[in-house]
């Protein structure tokens, strides 16, 4: 990163008219980091970072057409537009508060978790779906008690008239100490690695036209998840009160915020977060 040092001398005078001043001195990077005496907090900093990045994902949703509180990804995105979005989303890495979250503060995991940008092929599958399907919202909610999480991709056609959701059940468990030192450029420190369990993917029917529907709780297919026996991870690059971002093994990010309740519609029958799936 390349570093500029900008230096001037800035007159004063005393109270008895003699002449008084000072060298100073600012360092400004590439990045724009401004000045050394900047004085706002980190915590405006990062504030200030997660709102551009909010308003880069509201501009990537609008072009890419999505549903509403659908994320976006990176299928057929502007490049430039993607670029943005993930060194933005490095600059907020950079300035984690908990590196080590599942030590520092491992309650912030808990909760109801919305996301709004991914390029993992999870995600961006879900973007692309033929026949007239599009993706809607697409939740995560952890239970860190029981160390599970359930996620809920929301699924519609474009008429309306048929609308449905995948949910998949999962359990999890902090590393082992060490266990994977750097992946794409992403370090893994004790106490933010994640591996994952997955259990069950279930297909859930919740409108058929103006038929009354009897697969809202109960799911039309369920299916083992985990068929080759896999045991993915990921890595906790930043969290706080808000906004969360993880990385897989392969550096895919999953970019997430925090929602306090769930949004109850046709599609998330009540109780559905419920179930125990077999665990």
């Amino acid at each position: 990163m390349r570093m500029d040092l900008t230096c001037g001398f800035l007159p004063g005078f005393t109270p008895g008219g003699r002449s008084r001043g000072a060298w100073v001195c600012s360092v400004a990077s590439s990045k724009d980091w401004g000045p050394l005496w900047d004085t706002s907090t980190i915590s405006d900093r990062r504030a200030r970072v997660k709102q551009e990045l909010r308003d880069k994902i509201q501009i990537a949703r609008k072009e890419q057409r999505v549903v509403k509180n659908a994320p976006a990804t990176n299928v057929n995105l502007r490049e430039d537009l993607e670029q943005d979005i993930v060194s933005t989303i490095k600059k907020l890495e950079s300035m984690a508060p908990y590196p080590k979250p599942l030590i520092q503060n491992p309650s912030l995991i808990d909760g109801i978790w919305r996301t709004l940008y991914s390029d993992a092929r999870e995600i961006s599958f879900l973007a692309k779906l033929p026949g007239g399907f599009r993706c809607g919202q697409v939740l995560q909610v952890v239970d860190l008690e029981n160390a599970k999480f359930f996620n809920i991709a929301v699924i519609h056609h474009r008429t309306w008239l048929l609308k449905g959701f995948v949910r998949v059940s999962a359990i999890f468990t902090p590393a082992p100490s060490r266990s994977m030192l750097k992946k794409r450029g992403v370090f893994q420190l004790d106490g933010n690695l994640i591996l994952i369990q997955f259990k069950l993917r279930s297909y859930h029917l919740s409108r058929l036209a103006i038929l009354p529907n009897i697969f809202k709780k109960q799911p039309i297919r369920a299916v083992n998840a985990n068929d080759n026996n896999r045991v993915p991870s990921l890595l906790l690059t930043y969290i706080d009160e808000d906004i969360r971002v993880g990385r897989s093994t392969d550096g895919k990010i999953f970019l997430l915020e925090k929602i306090e309740k769930i949004p109850w519609t046709t599609s998330l029958p009540k109780g559905i977060f419920a179930k125990t799936d077999g665990f």
